[in-house]
């Protein structure tokens, strides 16, 4: 396995790990820290505080006809507001079940609905459906019955469908030994340079999702609920490439052709290379690829332009062929990396879709596998701004994996973090990399994943899988307001090859006005025409000296570089309130709104909206809006919710969440960080000990009263409280006597 500590996400490492569970590592803890969950039902009850199917309904996928682009690039239907998409990811390997029987093809999707999804990434098909198959598009049919079953239960359910063109490099060749994800065929490479490839690729899609679903009597390329389509999942060249340590030799022949675009002979080619020029390179016939990936010389860099035209090239070619098969939806493709390279390719698409995370393990769950124990504190959220800089104004984006993964202990801070910045920034979808979304219960398993917490087992580790029903409030509810500003980051995309910074990224200055502004990408000059009042454009070439805010086209200080004081120039603007606190030396950093609140030296966030909000700490207290949090004992997130569309204060059904970290029973590490895994255990999980003290402020406080909820949103136990000054306050503990850890409580009147 190969891997990337931000943006590289989970293609290839399944490749090399999914379908066959490891063990990990853990560290040693007091006997009194970690408590055994008891029960082993996770099914939520209809009409529980947990069941979000009424607080954020779905509507029939479908029903209004595909899914739209409007004006300014957002997803949505004609004439409605635009419309967030809460994904849950699915891999139907053979360790996680396969596709579900139809029985409990139901009891997931009713599950998906009570936590709030409306959208379903299926990732990894053409691998589930060719497992153990002898011959090239022999899928297996009763798995494929299953899916088909499944995608129909999802859509009269009112969740729509995302799915990719391709995403194992066998394809659908037969007699793939000894599994799918041992590559024997390096198809995803092949596409740019082997027709054989790509009539492969056409071949799958046509018969993998032009198929009709007896279930729906829609093929899915012709459904309305199928929202998208990644036509290959992380196939661009140069990240293919770094995985396998070279440049494919299949790429010469196109190289030199290409190289007739731009030189007439060798002689010319030789001016212009100099020393770097050699035999081998033959205008109009051959040339030799670079030895670096990420090359900086002459070679490189027109190698990179040659990419990137063969990347857009490819795409249309895919995209034209889905359009002739009748699919509506949408298509994108290389969806990872946040180099300028990429970001220059994903120009040309139609939507962009992306893929970051905190950190990822280094083999999977054998013993020795390494996940560093990286907090949001330690690089002011980097894998979140990643993604914002990989955004591109205009156009709708989607993040289909993200997440600070199990065994990471600090995971407890992305549940509420990520999705409120995501709806700050205003993205169209985000997806927590998952292999099961869902887990039904804790009982006993043959199957690897269903046996233990696994990375990526959203739906079995208590932490994660409680985050997405924050997600379900912040982001898809729209709890947290969208930026008021638009900070424009121009790409000048005639010089960013001829410049050679194809593998530079965003400025980490610029990065960070993630934190504080709505950002992202555009070509200088796509988003000509009126400007925005908030708009302020940032010029990447590396000619550009100033800010300009278009809008007034005032500049804003002459000869201000881009390493300078953002946050200086947006309050210059007025884009700023002055008294927001934000200050990039002291890793404080505030949203426009005064939402999102980040405060790196204290390692503290806050999440602050009239439905929900949000705290996390390492110890101590913290509050904000009409929420408080004293004397917590160690590292936490307490959020806040209204569960009937009510602001906090009003609220008669309040949700409570208290997220610390979960480990497998008889789990080990090798070291006291938790970084390398030893022993990776097995369910139950034990779920880490807090206590201190919550209060609320409400108009009915005295009507209020609060109960310790299990993992079925079953009332467990009564927790006593009492009022004071308006406020309702209780004892925080999550483990209450006979019922052992909780991760949520409710408050309702009497």
């Amino acid at each position: 396995m190969r891997k990337k500590a931000i943006g590289l996400s989970m293609g290839r490492i399944f490749l090399l790990l999914a379908v066959w569970g490891i063990p990990f590592l853990c560290p040693a803890a007091s006997a009194n820290e970690w408590h055994e969950l008891k029960g082993k039902s996770l099914e939520v009850i209809e009409g529980s505080v947990l069941d979000f199917s009424k607080v954020v309904p779905n509507s029939p996928a479908g029903a209004q006809g595909w899914v739209q682009i409007d004006e300014v690039g957002r997803l949505g239907f004609a004439g409605k507001s635009p419309q967030r998409f809460l994904c849950a990811s699915i891999v139907p390997s053979p360790p996680n079940g396969g596709f579900p029987a139809k029985e409990e093809a139901d009891r997931w999707v009713a599950q998906m609905q009570r936590t709030g999804y409306n959208l379903v990434r299926l990732h990894y098909v053409d691998a589930s459906l060719m497992t153990g198959r002898k011959g090239d598009f022999d899928f297996d049919p009763a798995s494929l019955d299953r899916m088909h079953y499944l995608m129909a239960k999802l859509k009269a359910a009112g969740i729509y469908w995302l799915v990719d063109g391709l995403t194992s490099d066998n394809g659908a060749y037969g007699n793939v030994k000894p599994h799918r994800w041992k590559n024997l065929h390096d198809l995803k490479e092949r596409l740019f340079y082997d027709p054989a490839a790509l009539a492969h690729w056409k071949r799958l899609v046509t018969a993998l999702w032009g198929k009709v679903n007896p279930y729906t009597g829609l093929a899915p390329l012709n459904d309305p609920a199928m929202l998208g389509m990644v036509l290959v999942n992380e196939g661009g060249i140069a990240f293919v490439s770094t995985l396998d340590g070279r440049y494919a030799d299949g790429l010469k022949r196109p190289f030199g052709a290409w190289l007739a675009t731009r030189y007439a002979n060798e002689a010319a080619l030789k001016k212009a290379w100099g020393s770097e020029a050699t035999s081998h390179d033959r205008v109009g016939v051959s040339a030799e690829v670079p030895d670096a990936i990420r090359g900086a010389g002459k070679r490189s860099r027109d190698f990179a332009a040659f990419v990137a035209e063969r990347e857009t090239a490819l795409y249309r070619e895919m995209e034209a062929h889905v359009r002739s098969r009748g699919f509506k939806g949408l298509v994108t493709s290389y969806n990872n990396w946040d180099f300028n390279h990429a970001n220059g390719v994903r120009n040309a698409l139609q939507w962009v879709d992306m893929h970051a995370y905190q950190s990822l393990p280094s083999r999977f769950t054998s013993p020795g596998s390494k996940l560093p124990q990286t907090s949001l504190f330690d690089d002011a959220g980097r894998y979140g701004r990643v993604l914002s800089s990989a955004r591109q104004w205009g156009k709708p984006f989607t993040v289909t994996e993200h997440g600070q993964p199990f065994w990471n202990q600090w995971r407890f801070e992305s549940t509420a973090w990520l999705p409120a910045m995501a709806a700050f920034q205003g993205w169209d979808a985000i997806c927590q990399f998952a292999e099961l979304p869902i887990l039904l219960d804790y009982a006993d398993s043959t199957l690897e994943r269903r046996q233990a917490i696994h990375p990526f087992s959203v739906g079995a580790d208590p932490i994660t899988r409680a985050g997405e029903r924050l997600a379900a409030l912040l982001f898809r509810r729209g709890d947290v307001e969208p930026s008021r500003t638009r900070v424009i980051l121009e790409m000048d995309m005639a010089s960013l090859f001829a410049g050679g910074n194809v593998w530079g990224q965003t400025p980490e200055r610029l990065s960070r006005m993630a934190l504080v502004a709505g950002t992202g990408l555009a070509a200088e000059g796509q988003l000509a025409g009126k400007p925005r009042s908030r708009d302020m454009r940032v010029p990447l070439n590396s000619g550009a000296h100033g800010w300009l805010d278009k809008a007034s086209n005032i500049a804003l200080k002459k000869g201000f570089m881009v390493g300078g004081d953002p946050v200086a120039q947006l309050r210059k603007a007025g884009l700023l309130p002055a008294s927001n606190p934000t200050d990039f030396s002291d890793g404080v950093f505030e949203s426009d709104t005064g939402q999102i609140r980040l405060d790196t030296p204290h390692k503290t966030i806050s999440v602050a909206t009239a439905r929900t909000v949000a705290l996390s700490v390492r110890s101590g207290s913290l509050d904000a809006g009409p929420i408080g949090l004293a004397s917590a004992s160690g590292p936490v997130t307490v959020a806040v919710g209204a569960v009937d569309d009510q602001e906090i204060e009003q609220s008669k059904r309040l949700l409570v969440w208290v997220l610390t970290d979960a480990q497998n029973t008889g789990m080990e590490f090798a070291d006291r960080e938790r970084t390398t895994l030893k022993k990776l255990g097995r369910f139950p999980p034990r779920i880490r000990s807090v206590t201190g003290q919550v209060s609320i402020r409400h108009g009915g406080a005295a009507g209020l009263k609060v109960w310790a909820i299990d993992q079925t949103g079953r009332r467990v136990a009564n927790v006593p409280a009492r009022v004071e000054k308006g406020r309702l306050r209780f004892a925080l503990d999550n483990v209450i006597p006979e019922v052992g850890p909780v991760t949520y409580f409710e408050v309702a009147v009497r």
